[in-house]
């Protein structure tokens, strides 16, 4: 099975066939792009799935004509090898997300620092750590999580001296009353604008927006102020 790491190449050289990412075209379509990634990633991961656990299957019952006692006596074997793949899945998403934003994001060409250690380490300062630490205000600190639960609170401390943080998500359940303290702590969580427009509370929210809406409303502006700096 190939890794992680090794699925999103796959995935990135694939849609690099069939796609020129410039720059200009990444900052039109960053929401589609992002989520085509995704799709042809998991295609790719389910296909691999199929042929390397089928043989798992396959070693741990035998070839010989299945009967219920031996399904039986393998219970816990046939249980233990399915657990592992659900883990497999969970993880391969985050990392997958995760890796595509970051891949995206680069294509920008936006002035930005990755994974600094400062208050934390957030997966982007822009326009600079170095900046950051003189003039917080004056930056955007941006992170991404496949999913949030309770876990946004965790990276919150990334942003005590920002003025805004930008949580990237492709999360579909986050309630009202997680997304209103987000807002209380003054992130935006920024998801696909397909799922936006489809799931009316975060449509109903100001600080749930867009991978167009953060580039184009929140980026862009800053772009000729970080100039002067």
């Amino acid at each position: 099975m190939p890794t992680p790491t090794k699925l999103g190449e796959i995935a990135r050289e694939t849609l690099g066939k069939s796609r020129k990412l410039t720059s200009k075209m990444v900052k039109e379509n960053f929401d589609s792009l992002l989520e085509d990634l995704l799709d042809i990633e998991y295609i790719c991961f389910q296909e691999y799935e199929k042929v390397v656990n089928s043989q798992k299957v396959v070693d741990i019952l035998g070839r010989n004509p299945l009967s219920t006692n031996r399904v039986l006596a393998k219970f816990n074997d046939l249980y233990g090898l399915f657990l592992s793949m659900a883990q497999s899945r969970k993880s391969r998403a985050g990392i997958s997300f995760e890796s595509h934003v970051t891949f995206l994001f680069k294509k920008l060409g936006y002035p930005h620092d990755a994974q600094p250690i400062v208050n934390g380490k957030p997966d982007f300062i822009m326009p600079s750590k170095e900046i950051y630490l003189k003039q917080p205000l004056s930056c955007i600190v941006f992170t991404v999580k496949r999913t949030l639960k309770e876990r946004w609170k965790q990276v919150t401390t990334e942003a005590t001296k920002g003025y805004k943080f930008y949580l990237g998500t492709i999360d579909e359940k986050i309630s009202k009353n997680q997304i209103e303290e987000a807002a209380r702590f003054k992130i935006f969580i920024i998801v696909p604008a397909r799922l936006k427009q489809i799931n009316p509370v975060y449509a109903a929210h100001y600080n749930v927006i867009s991978f167009h809406e953060f580039i184009e409303d929140h980026i862009v502006p800053e772009l000729k102020k970080w100039e002067k700096l």
